[in-house]
C-alpha cells in the first residue's frame, strides 16, 4: 500500500507548489520535534528527581503537606521546567 501524503523522499524545485513544500518539509520536522522532545522530558525527569531531593521539599513534607500537594502546588514543578526550558534553549 503506497501512502504519497507524506512521501519518504521528494524532489522539490522552483516550479513546486507550497503544498509540495510542506510535504516535503513534515517528515523532517515531525522527526526533529520528537527527538527534542524526547531529550526536553529525559531532562525535566532528571531535573524532577534533583528538586525533590532540595531541602524545600523536605520542609514543607515535614510541615505536613502530603506528597500530592508538595508536587502539584509546591515548586518541584516550576523550577525542573525552568531548568529544562533553559537547557534545551540555551538561553
Amino acid at each position: 500500500m503506497v501512502f504519497p501524503l507524506l512521501p519518504a523522499m521528494s524532489m522539490v524545485d522552483q516550479t513546486s507548489t507550497v503544498l509540495d513544500y510542506v510535504r516535503a518539509t513534515t517528515l523532517p520536522a515531525l522527526t526533529l520535534a520528537i527527538v527534542m522532545a524526547v531529550y526536553a522530558v529525559r531532562m525535566l525527569r532528571d531535573n524532577l528527581i534533583e528538586v525533590l531531593d532540595a531541602d524545600f521539599v523536605r520542609m514543607a513534607e515535614l510541615k505536613g503537606l502530603s506528597p500530592s500537594r508538595v508536587l502539584l502546588r509546591g515548586g518541584p514543578w516550576k523550577e525542573s521546567i525552568r531548568s529544562v526550558g533553559c537547557a534545551t534553549t540555551r538561553w
